[in-house]
């Protein structure tokens, strides 16, 4: 088989070095797209169509109190991290593990959870202690290859540590307690789950967040002043606030959307207590 490049790469031909030449690349392609019968092929749409699905992204930004929530989280796990690894006892206590002191002998159960040994061995490299090289030998694992510690590895560490495998740290049961009302005090325990990078509190809070409203009206305005009475937009929601049911479409005087068919069902559920979260999907009028 013959490799065609080409045919692999349909940007090619952009050269531009500009914000204002991209931008021009971009509107002449999407002019361009059409399916014409004398070539018998729409690469010209599917060219399009490849560009368009790239740039259709819509970022919204947390208001002001969203972003409170979410910093100052971030800021109390990093300060709990810090001190977890400064905790003489806890390490200690760590490296005592029967899985590090003799691997040999738990080899069947280091089988069924070797991301927990994993945890252990990257938090006492992180935080200058030694790995026995009898566990290593149990990994498979170069000491050179030993991933840094992060809050990846911590959560691992800790759910095992303060749940499902406490009965073995029960030396330093009084301190766990402390460590446990720490996380549980930021918001970082999820079913005794530790939580210390995306939080499910987290994730409902940007799902529902109002500024997604915004824009949605941002994204209506840009397309229709690019396009005029060309445009054709659909908004799709996950749910419906039924109480919402006028817009503004593009300066254009409020029209009403009765609540029918399927957008009534989302419309009832909504009022169940579902979440409301806005996605906005549109598409140029001449594609």
């Amino acid at each position: 088989m013959v490799a065609r490049p080409n045919l692999v790469n349909p940007f090619k031909d952009e050269i531009a070095t500009t914000c204002s030449g991209e931008a021009s690349y971009v509107l002449t392609i999407i002019k361009n797209a059409v399916c014409t019968s004398s070539t018998k092929t729409c690469n010209l749409m599917l060219r399009a169509q490849m560009l368009s699905t790239a740039l259709d992204v819509y970022f919204s930004t947390p208001n002001e109190q969203e972003l409170k929530v979410i910093a100052d989280f971030r800021a109390a796990v990093d300060s709990f991290a810090a001190q977890l690894r400064a905790n003489s006892d806890f390490g200690n206590a760590v490296s005592r593990h029967p899985w590090l002191t003799s691997p040999e002998q738990h080899t069947e159960d280091i089988l069924e959870d070797p991301e927990y040994l994993s945890s252990m061995v990257v938090f006492l490299r992180g935080t200058g202690q030694e790995v026995p090289p009898a566990v290593l030998k149990v990994l498979g694992l170069a000491d050179k290859r030993i991933p840094a510690l992060n809050l990846e590895w911590l959560e691992v560490l800790l759910s095992h540590c303060l749940y499902s495998d406490a009965a073995n740290f029960q030396q330093i049961e009084a301190a766990l307690k402390s460590v446990r009302r720490e996380l549980l005090g930021i918001g970082a325990v999820e079913r005794h789950r530790v939580k210390l990078r995306d939080p499910s509190d987290h994730l409902k809070l940007l799902t529902t967040s109002v500024t997604k409203l915004k824009s949605v009206e941002e994204i209506v305005k840009l397309e229709a002043g690019a396009l005029g009475a060309q445009l054709r937009c659909v908004i799709l929601t996950d749910f419906l606030a039924v109480e919402v049911e006028t817009r503004v479409v593009a300066g254009r005087p409020e029209r009403d959307f009765p609540l029918t068919g399927h957008m009534q069902q989302v419309g009832e559920k909504s009022r169940e207590g579902a979440d409301f979260a806005p996605r906005a999907h549109h598409r140029h009028a001449d594609l």
